[in-house]
């Protein structure tokens, strides 16, 4: 039990300790820890690895407690919030990705003018 509340304190803290903690907790579900409810070290490892922003594995998480515990308002509610946030970093990716790219066009244009002169 007090390795489950390590990792819990860990993954609330900064991303290197999230880290840790996400390994704290895998190892407590592989060693089958009878002290420590699986339900609880799944549901933290969705939470973990959605601050961690690897949110594919959040996801996998997340719908393997809510297939075991079908209507878990606080599964539904994580992985509505990761789909959210999928969705938000998803969208700031392709903007920035737009965005190098109008500067790398813009470059050319303004190189191809200044070619002319």
């Amino acid at each position: 039990m007090a390795v489950f509340q390590f990792a819990h304190a860990l993954i609330r803290s900064n991303r290197s300790d999230v880290k840790t903690g996400i390994a704290l907790l895998e190892g407590l579900l592989r060693r089958d820890a009878e002290d420590v409810p699986k339900r609880d070290c799944v549901f933290y490892l969705a939470v973990a690895h959605t601050r961690s922003k690897d949110y594919d594995r959040a996801l996998e998480y997340v719908k393997i407690l809510a297939s075991a515990e079908q209507g878990n308002r606080q599964a539904q509610e994580l992985q509505s919030l990761i789909e959210r946030r999928m969705n938000k970093d998803g969208m700031m990716g392709m903007a920035i990705l737009g965005g190098g790219a109008a500067a790398v066009l813009g470059g050319a244009l303004i190189a191809a003018l200044l070619a002319k002169k």
